[in-house]
């Protein structure tokens, strides 16, 4: 799956000049006992002359924590031999390979790592890309990550990784370089697993894209695009139904000025859609296997009134700050968030909580936290960055009944688990 008008660029083995031996000459010093060397890509990462090489390893043996990790191996002209510069399985998001996991893997050519190049840089320089497929059982991993190299350092600057991937569409996973350097784009292609199937059964495969900040900074990375659809509401499941009852409608999303609170979905395009879940509202798939910019018509019942209402479609922003179908928790003021278009919303919160002792409740809108306006999850943990227990912050929010509201919430740590009621649509 490739960009419109672009085509992926190949990437070539390892060929270091005469004078400088091939990584896999002595690969052991590199490498656990239990790896072995699956491919050596030569790179030129920082447009000079040092020899670098992108090295994917296979472990063999199943009591390893990782099955499989990515290297970077440069020339060191002084000490006339290679070194390891990034060791991919040091990276948290390598922390999904489980112990228990390698021990169910019973087909290891399902276990694949690979590496491409973005070129990012005016100087004709790049960054690796590397990306890891571990199918377990009735389920696999999946993660990439972006690492760039400059004055002999490599960092890892950009990283996604996901786990309990529904292995019938694993074969939609994967990851592809394409356009014209400089600004290359990586475009990432996933299944999309909703809430609403205890199964776990993809929905339809879904990509996003990724691209070097516009910054210029040379060390950022971003998603620019999502192919996942957005009504632009927040919904509760109702109790015994397939249905989902709409608790916030953010200004300026698809479904502004159409859908109101308190209006009951229970259909689309004329189909009331069966449930998988008892607790997820079954719409959920329903409009997921649409597209962004697609029409599509809900049943809904307002004030004991049948009406059809059209919406088309958005799409995720993530140059928002938008986060799918999760959100972030933040501890210190009890509450689980999620972004809708420009607004940050009040998922849950903890009971007993910070929030919830000062009386936000859930499908509540922060305007404002200490004064900094809040329009981001970022926004959120820059305006609480150095805040600890005990300290007092002001909030600002709207209530889910649009009451502009303000209130100082005593700030703190609280242990519980933060029901998860309010899910996007």
């Amino acid at each position: 799956m490739s960009v419109a008008g672009c085509s992926a660029r190949p990437h070539s083995t390892a060929t270091p000049p005469p004078s400088v031996p091939a990584p896999s000459s002595n690969v052991a010093s590199f490498l656990p006992s239990n790896d072995h060397l699956t491919t050596a890509t030569r790179v030129d990462l920082d447009g000079s002359d040092t020899p670098q090489v992108a090295v994917t390893a296979l472990a063999t043996s199943t009591t390893r924590h990782v099955s499989s990790t990515v290297l970077l191996l440069v020339w060191n002209s002084t000490a006339k031999r290679w070194t390891v510069v990034f060791d991919a399985s040091k990276q948290p998001s390598f922390a999904v390979q489980t112990d228990e996991a390698v021990a169910a893997r019973t087909d290891r050519a399902a276990v694949t790592a690979n590496v491409a190049v973005v070129h990012d840089q005016p100087n004709g320089g790049a960054d690796l890309v590397y990306w890891l497929n571990s199918r377990r059982g009735n389920s696999s991993s999946f993660l990439v990550g972006v690492v760039h190299y400059a004055n002999n350092s490599a960092n890892l600057v950009w990283s996604f990784d996901t786990d309990d991937i529904d292995t019938s569409s694993a074969q939609d996973t994967g990851v592809v370089v394409d356009g014209t350097a400089p600004s290359q784009q990586i475009q990432v292609t996933l299944p999309w697993n909703t809430q609403t199937d205890p199964a776990n059964t993809a929905v339809r495969p879904y990509s996003f894209v990724v691209a070097p900040a516009s910054n210029n900074t040379l060390d950022e990375y971003r998603i620019l695009s999502d192919n996942r659809p957005l009504v632009g509401v927040g919904i509760v499941a109702v109790a015994g139904s397939t249905q989902g009852r709409v608790a916030y409608v953010p200004g300026g999303s698809p479904a502004s000025g159409s859908l109101q609170l308190g209006d009951v979905i229970d259909g689309i395009d004329g189909i009331s859609p069966p449930s998988r879940s008892r607790l997820v509202p079954a719409i959920i798939d329903e409009v997921a296997v649409h597209h962004p910019g697609d029409k599509v018509a809900l049943d809904i019942e307002r004030n004991g009134q049948r009406a059809v209402v059209t919406i088309q479609l958005g799409q995720w922003n993530f140059l928002l700050g938008q986060s799918g179908y999760s959100g972030v928790v933040s501890a210190t003021l009890g509450v689980y968030l999620q972004v809708l278009q420009t607004s940050v919303v009040v998922n849950a919160t903890i009971p007993g909580g910070p929030a919830d002792t000062a009386g936000i409740v859930g499908g509540s809108t922060l305007t404002s936290v200490n004064g900094v306006p809040i329009h981001t999850i970022a926004d959120v943990q820059a305006a609480l960055r150095g805040a600890s227990t005990g300290d007092t912050a002001t909030i600002g929010y709207v209530t889910s009944q649009g009451t502009p509201t303000t209130t100082r919430v005593d700030l703190g740590t609280p242990s519980g688990t933060i029901p998860s009621t309010l899910y996007t649509l």
